[in-house]
């Protein structure tokens, strides 16, 4: 294979370069399948990079800091064994969960056991320990590439990212997955802001995020290339073409989980099919150890039986639908009843106020009737004293009785008052 670098080769290459160029084997660990599926994860998207990144760099050590399902380690081991490649590999992990990943079983460990020893056991090695422990196992400046991915807590990536960095080669490349997590208490992303600064380095968006640092001071490179400065629309082609490539991934991932879910359904059904045929079968030599049991006293026979209470059946049915009937005229004459109690209601209740209302109004004249009396009586207290004063005035003279003669032709009565009449003359 040419080590040429790939736009060297496609300038003497012909008008249908492009095509050639996508055959090229160079190319050939990006558009690997991936080997490792239908496990949750999200190190799906990833895989062609990482198939890439164990090619371009050939790392005579690797070592992953958080394992779980193996999808990120699966990757770096195939394309060890694909590209032939002298490397070891260690996976360290407690295969138990934390509040990040989740507490699994130890199904988990054991499916990978299964799958790793007969694969990559040649050159690899599952390291069931903490991380702190491993560094005993990994000789100091011997790790050509670090993927951390272990609790996500900004203390404990800061840690792990500390504490092996004396176990880092001079060409160590280190990845950080889940840099674009924000939620919860993950903490990668904030100490991926500190770190990145301080080394050369590229981070993917997609798939939670994967910052790749360049700690070494000899990286190879393809990592140096990656990870020089380029302008935005260079970096977004470069996130967007391998963005494209591990959406393939992820939709391989989400088929397989959705076959082997309809497997599992199909394999319930057939259970449950099993079981409804079994139950079907006892019920038939029930039945028929019943029939015979039957015979032998004389009785009648399930089918007459049947006959029997199936027009029981049918007299029951009817009767039900004749009280159907019948409640519901009862519910309706009932209906109609408390329309008309609501009718009476409210005709007593339009009396009742007709009747208060009466009863104000006979109030209102009974006290207009007093008042008038009270009126009366003093207009004759009135009359009366003017009659006295008249049979007085007869022997007076016609000066002492001018001046009340014509008070009283001026002043009314308070009868004549009350209902609006002029004065009365003397």
């Amino acid at each position: 294979m040419s080590t040429r670098p790939i736009a060297d080769q496609a300038a003497g290459m012909d008008a249908g370069w492009g095509l050639d160029l996508l055959a090229h084997p160079i190319l050939d660990p990006i558009f690997r399948p991936q080997v490792r599926s239908g496990l949750a994860s999200a190190w799906h998207t990833h895989v062609p990079f990482a198939q890439w990144l164990v090619s371009a760099t050939r790392p005579a050590l690797i070592v992953e800091l958080g394992t779980h399902n193996g999808i990120s380690y699966a990757a770096f081991c195939e394309t060890v064994l694909q590209e032939k490649i002298a490397t070891r590999c260690y996976a360290v992990d407690s295969w138990a969960g934390d509040d990040h990943a989740g507490h699994y079983d130890e199904s988990v460990y054991a499916d990978l056991r299964a799958f790793h020893d007969g694969r990559y056991s040649a050159f690899s090695e599952l390291l069931r320990m903490t991380f702190d422990e491993a560094r005993e196992v990994i000789a100091d400046g011997s790790v050509d590439l670090l993927h951390i991915d272990g609790f996500h807590s900004y203390d404990a990536v800061r840690h792990d990212f500390e504490s092996w960095a004396p176990k880092l080669s001079p060409r160590a490349v280190v990845l950080f997955h889940d840099t674009n997590v924000l939620e919860r208490d993950f903490g990668v992303a904030r100490f991926w802001a500190e770190v990145n600064g301080l080394f050369p380095s590229f981070s993917f968006l997609h798939g939670h995020g994967l910052g790749v640092l360049a700690v070494g001071a000899d990286v190879p490179a393809a990592i140096s290339r990656l990870c020089a400065p380029l302008a935005p629309s260079a970096v977004a082609t470069r996130r967007e073409r391998f963005a494209t490539l591990g959406r393939g991934h992820g939709l391989d991932h989400a088929l397989r989980q959705s076959a082997q879910r309809v497997q599992r359904l199909r394999r319930e059904a057939a259970e449950r099919d099993g079981t409804v045929e079994s139950l079907r079968s006892s019920l038939e030599e029930v039945l028929r150890h019943r029939d015979s049991l039957l015979a032998t006293q004389g009785l009648p026979s399930e089918g007459a039986t049947m006959t029997s209470l199936r027009a029981a059946l049918r007299d029951a049915e009817a009767a039900t639908g004749d009280a159907r009937d019948e409640v519901a005229r009862m519910a309706a004459a009932a209906q109609e009843h408390a329309r008309r109690m609501d009718e009476r209601d409210r005709t007593i209740g339009g009396l009742q106020a007709q009747a208060l209302e009466n009863r104000a109004t006979l109030d209102r004249l009974r006290a207009e009737i007093e008042a008038l009396s009270g009126h009366l009586a003093a207009a004759r207290a009135d009359a009366h004293a003017a009659r006295a004063d008249g049979r007085a005035g007869i022997d007076q003279p016609e000066s002492a009785t001018a001046a009340p003669r014509a008070a009283a032709e001026v002043e009314p009565t308070p009868v004549r008052a009350l209902f609006g009449l002029p004065a009365r003359r003397h």
